[in-house]
């Protein structure tokens, strides 16, 4: 299939009208956050909560009037979505259950001499949740410790236990409250209509449908993407090479050339090219300005995002803080269809307040009256999605119309 050639400036539209971006906060309550899940598929997760959770920081770009607790309800008392290893571990919907059977049984061989060593804890974890129902670690009375060769791995023998379990598939994340998790027996928490369903178990086929996935999720990928992008999809290069090239060949994916980038070839779902034709059209309507999760699926591959952009963006949670640039858990500004600033906030929920903590344009932006007054609603949009009353300057930057 011959590839379609755009420029630079309708790629970058039609990357930000797929990723429900352009505009912002489109979609609508509990059908906004299903609508996201159905467009993208895939929300990776972070459990840092600073301004929110990532998943909660995705959404609320997304959809207008969200909150934490449309996720909760459609995820966990709706069962729409589960938690599962994708790219990284993510939240996708239950149904993509059944595609999953092979990560799971990669990951469940990481833990059966664990589970066999301590297999007197596990049979006491999982006789409490069958009997009690979802439990978290506070649930049980069995404060024992163990060594952990890892600064990340816990020394909580109940903890490890449920973590393992989980890995393994025999239970799964029933529920959150804030980071908390809730276990519960994997039978009572996929669908048995869901659970029924014929599992992918042929390799090719798996790592088609999950290339189509990570397409999906992404709305476009192209060569020399970074190897967290190819998370869980094969294990070599030839591999995703071969698949996309049976899902071109299938016409489930579209080859798409940029204008002066004669090198790369890109791909974009078949599903997606009503967003590309629209993308042609100039946008008409007033800029917005919304604030862009650190994992969100727009940045999943920030070599692209360079390159369309402009932007170099850096997450630097795990880095010293002396050698940070910018700092510990910064949000890319976006307006309209540009990059203009990076800041860092703070929820503090106790006073009800929320804390800019720095505020940094990106070169050669010059804000004007239109974008003030955008970055002012955008602002006030964010501190209601965290439920937040006041706004406080700790950056040196003033709001409200005069930025």
């Amino acid at each position: 299939m011959k590839p379609i050639t755009v420029t630079i400036d309708v790629v970058r539209r039609y990357l930000l009208a797929y990723q429900g971006l352009l505009p912002p906060r489109a979609w609508q309550g509990e059908a906004g956050v299903r609508q996201v899940f159905d467009r993208l598929g895939s929300v990776q997760y972070d459990p840092l909560n600073l301004v929110g959770r990532n998943p909660d920081l995705v959404l609320q770009a997304r959809v207008v009037d969200y909150t934490p607790e449309l996720l909760d309800t459609v995820a966990y008392q709706q069962r729409t979505l589960y938690d599962t290893w994708d790219k990284r571990l993510c939240l996708v919907p239950i149904t993509a259950y059944p595609g999953m059977h092979l990560i799971r049984e990669m990951y469940r061989g990481y833990h059966p001499e664990f589970l066999e060593e301590h297999s007197a804890a596990v049979a006491e974890v999982l006789q409490e949740i069958q009997t009690r129902g979802p439990l978290s670690t506070l649930d049980f009375d069995m404060d024992v410790r163990i060594h952990s060769n890892h600064p990340w791995v816990s020394t909580n023998l109940v903890k490890r236990v449920l973590q393992a379990l989980w890995t393994s598939n025999i239970v799964l994340i029933s529920h959150r409250k804030s980071n908390r998790h809730y276990y519960d027996l994997t039978q009572r928490v996929v669908p048995p209509q869901i659970a029924s369903q014929p599992f992918i178990t042929q390799r090719e086929e798996f790592v088609r449908w999950m290339a189509q996935r990570r397409h999906q999720a992404m709305g476009i990928i192209g060569p020399g993407a970074s190897a967290e992008v190819w998370d869980n999809v094969g294990n070599a290069a030839a591999e995703r090479t071969q698949a996309i090239r049976d899902l071109v060949d299938a016409g489930a994916l579209i080859p798409l050339m940029v204008e002066g980038d004669a090198k790369r070839i890109y791909h974009i779902p078949a599903a997606a090219l009503p967003y590309l034709e629209l993308a042609q059209q100039e946008r008409t309507t007033p800029a917005q300005v919304t604030f862009v999760a650190p994992l969100d699926n727009l940045l999943w591959d920030r070599k692209m995002i360079s390159r369309f952009f402009e932007f170099d963006y850096i997450w630097e949670v795990y880095k010293r803080a002396h050698e940070r640039q910018y700092g510990y858990y910064v949000l890319p500004v976006l307006y309209g269809e540009r990059f203009i600033a990076r800041t860092e906030m703070r929820a503090d929920r106790k006073a009800s307040v929320l804390r800019i903590l720095s505020w940094r344009w990106e070169d050669g932006v010059e804000p004007d009256r239109e974008m003030r007054a955008a970055i002012d609603q955008a602002l006030e949009t964010f501190q209601q999605y965290l439920g937040i009353g006041a706004l406080e300057d700790t950056a040196g930057i003033t709001v409200n119309g005069t930025i």
